[in-house]
């Protein structure tokens, strides 16, 4: 049985959502990077020059099985620190919606 997991991590800051449904998260995931759009980093290199970023992840994860899988497609997306707690409250708040 399969979970999908949206991380949202900054610096030492680590938090964390599952779903699931891939629908939900990936739906999500996908508000977020609507909502601060203006605040992303278009490409990997750019941010990591930057280096104080707020990094957003969706990653499917399989419980203990005893086949593995060698890699999972995950998307990844960046954004100004400055928009961390921003974005997780935002998240934190959808996520409750969701779950009701």
């Amino acid at each position: 049985m399969a979970y999908f997991l949206l991380s949202i991590n900054y610096q030492e800051d680590h938090k964390s959502w599952d779903f699931k449904e891939s629908g939900q998260g990936y739906k999500l995931y996908e508000e977020v990077k609507r909502r601060f759009e203006n605040y992303e980093y278009k490409s990997k290199q750019e941010a990591f020059k930057v280096k104080d970023i707020v990094q957003m992840t969706i990653i499917p994860v399989k419980e203990k099985t005893d086949n593995y899988s060698a890699a999972s497609i995950c998307p990844e997306t960046f954004f100004k620190a400055e928009k961390f707690q921003e974005i997780v409250d935002f998240v934190e708040k959808e996520y409750q919606v969701i779950n009701k």
